[in-house]
């Protein structure tokens, strides 16, 4: 039998203690409420803190990634090491609680993802922006701004549609706000 033994990356994750993470999570939960709902419990946190932490960091959200994909990566790592993974909004809130991890919010009505600011493998190491947010240095990371070409696509101009009247000829535009596109 051959063991293979990996050593974890030397990411400059330095962990807060208990009480630090408990602060940090409440910090997290009360800034972005849309976490609330799968709002992780405080000893999932610091798993989900543990694994985020242990990857490297990128100057811009990761687009060829999907969020899950980093979940999975937690997940699977947590499980190399003997403890239960984590859900999304738990690793969600470890990033953001993390300080220096780049995000971008979902944002459907344009197309973007929700998208995070990590690599497994290089990358920037943790500065442990964590301790300015605590000491009230520092704030939570606010969004990246969305690439250009999703925001240029919401602000076009509507799409105008036309309808021939059968008896006079005329193009008449179809306006579909009124509830009614038989008039």
């Amino acid at each position: 039998m051959v063991t293979i033994t990996t050593r974890l990356p030397e990411t400059g994750l330095e962990l807060p203690s208990p009480a630090e993470l408990a602060r940090l999570r409440k910090i997290v939960l009360a800034a972005h409420p849309w976490l609330r709902d799968g709002a992780p419990a405080e000893r999932e946190f610091v798993r989900a803190f543990w694994a985020a932490g242990m990857a490297f960091q990128t100057a811009s959200p990761c687009r060829s990634r999907s969020f899950a994909a980093f979940v999975d990566d937690a997940c699977e790592l947590l499980t190399q090491y003997g403890s239960e993974g984590v859900g999304g909004s738990a690793f969600m809130a470890a990033c953001l609680a993390h300080g220096d991890i780049c995000w971008q919010k979902p944002d459907a009505t344009i197309g973007a993802l929700l998208e995070i600011g990590l690599n497994a493998y290089q990358g920037g190491k943790c500065a442990n922006a964590w301790r300015d947010i605590l000491a009230g240095k520092a704030n939570l990371l606010s969004p990246t701004p969305r690439p250009e070409r999703l925001t240029a696509a919401q602000s076009a101009s509507p799409t105008r549609s036309y309808r021939e009247d059968r008896a006079t000829g005329e193009m008449r535009e179809v306006v579909a706000d009124d509830g009614s596109l038989w008039r």
